[in-house]
């Protein structure tokens, strides 16, 4: 079937399945994709709380001017921050890096994420970051860059570079 609909031009904007091992036709198994199919629909991010309640992110090139704006005020002073807040192990989340806030890295053209899991044992990774489109106040430059979490990440652990200057580590 995924085929048949890809041949018709649906492309990874338009198309989400996914494959899981040892999961069924079950409303449990429903239960566990739900979040991820209803995300993509929506283009947010569904997670739940520590205390079990569902919690709705919109992804950033999804919310409106307004809000925004509320985050390029609230976020000007600090380095980075993430979307959804709390990264959910198995979701996508995007880390914001606000460059002016770096003395290493301030003007700089090309900034870099180099990440890793849980202490930097698994899944290392490295990726530019591209401009986003939260506003500049107080001289803020915002970068961003989205990746899916490792199902079995417990720790994101990360460095913002240029290839030559390299800013602190995140957990």
């Amino acid at each position: 079937y995924v085929q048949v609909v890809k041949d018709l031009g649906l492309g990874p904007d338009r198309l989400y399945y996914a494959l899981e091992e040892d999961m069924c036709h079950t409303e449990a198994d429903w239960a566990k994709m739900y979040p991820r199919a209803l995300g993509f629909a929506l283009e947010t991010v569904i997670t739940k709380s520590a205390d079990g309640e569902v919690v709705v992110s919109p992804a950033a090139s999804n919310l409106d001017r307004g809000e925004l704006e509320r985050l390029g005020r609230e976020m000007s002073n600090q380095l980075f921050f993430t979307l959804p807040a709390e990264m959910v192990p198995g979701h996508p989340a995007t880390v914001y890096f606000n460059a002016n806030c770096s003395e290493l890295l301030r003007g700089k053209r090309n900034p870099k994420l180099h990440g890793g899991y849980n202490g930097w044992t698994m899944d290392k990774f490295s990726v530019a970051m591209g401009p986003c489109d939260i506003p500049t106040f107080d001289y803020a430059e915002w970068w961003s860059a989205t990746f899916t979490v490792p199902k079995s990440a417990t720790q994101l652990n990360a460095v913002f570079s240029d290839d030559v200057e390299e800013e602190r580590d995140i957990h």
